[in-house]
């Protein structure tokens, strides 16, 4: 996500709301990652985050941030890939205990042809409220 304003030094607000992060999971929505323990989300609107800023990490206006959300249930298919991490994943090793995957329900085609759709002439018509003008 990206820091859209810093309204105080002790604020930012990120543009990503509840509509992104699934606030039905309960208050944080989200955590930021690789940023230490310095940033507590707040409640959510719609479309932003407020971030209290706790200590003294540096972020501006602009700034890319990592969240990590609650729940994603309702919002995976906003985004392209996934990050998939593997708790039981070695420590030991150089290999990342994550990994990212596509998203298959983001950006799919909507396949008019579908033999479970009924046939076009038995589909239900929509038209354009202002066509009776």
């Amino acid at each position: 996500t990206r820091v859209v304003s810093k309204p105080t030094d002790g604020t930012i607000t990120v543009d990503a709301g509840h509509k992104a992060l699934a606030a039905d999971a309960g208050h944080p929505a989200a955590v930021v990652l690789g940023r230490g323990d310095d940033f507590a989300p707040q409640i959510p609107s719609e479309e932003h985050l407020p971030v209290a800023l706790l200590g003294e990490n540096p972020v501006d206006r602009g700034d890319f941030l990592l969240l990590f959300p609650r729940h994603v249930c309702p919002t995976v298919n906003l985004a392209e890939r996934a990050v998939v991490v593997d708790h039981d994943a070695a420590k030991e090793d150089d290999e990342p205990p994550y990994d990212t995957i596509n998203v298959d329900a983001r950006a799919h085609d909507l396949f008019l042809d579908d033999p479970l759709l009924p046939e076009p002439d038995a589909r239900r018509s929509y038209r354009n409220v202002d066509d009776d003008r």
